[in-house]
């Protein structure tokens, strides 16, 4: 699902994105891009959670603290250990261990294999937020869009000259 989609004509826009002008002529699609609401998918599966969905061991319970170790056997991983904000340390029984720390997933493996540290890599993305406070977008089937058509601004010559006077993009600067 890597790269791009070049997509020319705009019948063949409107059969993917029927809600995209019919001026539209070409369209780039990146396949890596996209959008989800990271904090409302949380709380839904927090909500799941303590309601047992999809559980047979019944409602989870949130506990709040600090990983400070684990319990190893054999290289598998049977206990979490967590200093609860009192300083009261539990021991969670687990048959397995997923290390979703996030930026904190380097110190967290460095308490399971001190001498291994796992090969990561930073990649930086970008993040967009932009509140629709009027719902002029469908939130449920119109994608983030970024539109590269040109724009004539009706400046006459005197307001051309003073912002070419102001332009500080250097060489290779382009003045609509």
């Amino acid at each position: 699902m890597h790269g791009f989609d070049l997509v020319y004509g705009s019948r063949s826009i409107t059969e993917i994105f029927p809600f995209i002008s019919g001026e539209a002529q070409t369209m780039l699609h990146a396949r890596r891009c996209g959008w989800m609401d990271a904090q409302g998918l949380g709380h839904a599966m927090l909500q799941a959670a303590k309601d047992g969905a999809g559980s047979e061991a019944g409602k989870a319970r949130i506990l709040r603290g600090s990983v400070r170790g684990f319990d190893v056997s054999g290289g598998d991983v049977q206990g979490v250990r967590v200093e609860e904000p009192d300083g009261t340390e539990v021991t969670l029984a687990c048959d397995a261990f997923v290390n979703a720390a996030g930026a904190w997933m380097q110190a967290v493996n460095s308490m399971l294999a001190p001498d291994a540290p796992l090969p990561l890599k930073n990649e930086v993305h970008a993040k967009v937020v932009l509140h629709d406070s009027l719902g002029v977008v469908p939130q449920d089937t119109a994608p983030f869009l970024v539109w590269r058509d040109s724009v004539t601004l009706g400046w006459d010559e005197e307001t051309r000259e003073g912002l070419l006077e102001l332009d500080d993009t250097g060489e290779g600067g382009i003045v609509n």
